[in-house]
């Protein structure tokens, strides 16, 4: 009667155990998180079973999901959690929760989700978590976490999903992070990261969004970048970077969206970015970059915003950036672009914004501006 023969691994009473094992974990819960004042607590601490507590899944017999999103969890996570050995999705994300995320989580074995974002949590990231060899969701974002990101968690070959931004971290991006044959979304954005970006994110075969932005990373961006053929989103703004942007980039047959702007970038564009067919929006401003605005970008048929303003090009506006059909946003100021102002940018119907203070144009307004009902 819902006992596994002794044959297949467990009897009766081990089974029991287990069940007052995860019933004293939950009730811990309860305790350290203020359950008494949880949103929704229905069931909780009764003698009803786990499965009609609020938030707890079981399948035979072990507790597998825990999901307290949105429920007003304050205090802290307890550590035996740990002793939950079924759970395959412990979801506590947007809650207030504070202090140290506990070592013990390293032991669910079964663990695939780890949601624990927008919390107030502190404290370092446990390298324990590179035990969780079934992990496909790793989501720390917006908390307090300080420290360096663990090297172990290259381990979790299973991740689908990595998102650490918007916390405190610091040091360097790991290596070992290239290492996800699977990973589809690396965000690290909005921490202190230092160093350069490891060459080998370059083998992450899958992804589709690189998110870096507004870090302290230093030193050129690799070329190696451009192998990620499924990339959609690419963001390394407002970092330190240098050099010039690497004409690999223009292979992305997917990508959507490219911020690079708020760098110290220097060279040329690459002619190379007008074959990205998808783009929609790209920003290289507040960078060094010189030479002319290329005339391929005029191909970027889906561009929604052309952002190149507070850079040191020079030339002339191509005409050819006339042919994009849905821009809304040009913005081309504080340049030395020189030359008049291409008549065939009044054929751009749906500009909302187009800003060219700050160069070195001359001749009149074209009359085809009269065309610009959007702007």
């Amino acid at each position: 009667m819902g006992c596994i023969m002794v044959a297949a691994g467990m009897t009766c009473e081990a089974q029991g155990q287990g069940i007052a094992t995860e019933r004293e974990a939950l009730v811990a819960v309860y305790n350290a998180t203020d359950g008494a004042n949880w949103s929704n607590n229905r069931n909780w601490l009764s003698d009803e079973p786990l499965e009609e507590w609020h938030g707890v899944t079981v399948q035979d017999g072990r507790v597998t999901r825990l999901v307290l999103d949105n429920n007003q969890l304050t205090g802290s996570i307890p550590s035996e959690l740990g002793d939950l050995a079924g759970l395959r999705e412990l979801v506590l994300n947007h809650n207030q929760l504070t202090g140290a995320i506990p070592a013990e989580l390293g032991d669910l074995a079964e663990l695939q989700w780890l949601v624990l974002d927008h919390n107030q949590l502190t404290g370092s990231i446990s390298a324990e978590l590179g035990n969780l060899a079934n992990l496909q969701r790793l989501l720390l974002n917006y908390n307090q976490l300080t420290g360096p990101i663990s090297a172990e968690l290259g381990n979790l070959a299973k991740l689908q999903n990595l998102d650490l931004g918007d916390n405190e971290l610091t040091g360097s991006i790991p290596v070992e992070l290239g290492s996800f044959a699977n990973l589809q979304h690396l965000f690290l954005a909005n921490n202190q990261l230092a160093g350069s970006i490891p060459a080998e994110l370059g083998n992450l075969a899958n992804l589709q969004n690189l998110w870096l932005a507004h870090n302290q990373l230093t030193g050129s961006i690799p070329s190696e970048l451009g192998d990620l053929a499924n990339l959609q989103n690419l963001d390394l703004s407002d970092n330190q970077l240098t050099g010039s942007i690497p004409v690999e980039l223009g292979s992305f047959a997917n990508l959507q969206h490219l911020f690079l702007a708020n760098n110290q970038l220097a060279g040329s564009i690459p002619a190379e970015l007008g074959n990205l067919a998808n783009l929609r929006n790209l920003w290289l401003a507040d960078n060094q970059l010189t030479g002319s605005i290329p005339s391929e970008l005029g191909n970027l048929a889906n561009l929604h915003i052309l952002w190149l303003a507070d850079n040191q090009l020079t030339g002339s506006i191509p005409a050819e950036l006339g042919k994009l059909a849905n821009l809304q946003r040009m913005v081309l100021d504080n340049n030395q672009l020189t030359g008049s102002i291409p008549a065939e940018l009044g054929d751009l119907a749906n500009l909302q914004r187009l800003t060219l203070h700050n160069n070195q144009l001359t001749g009149p307004i074209p009359l085809s501006f009269t065309n610009l009902v959007s702007l």
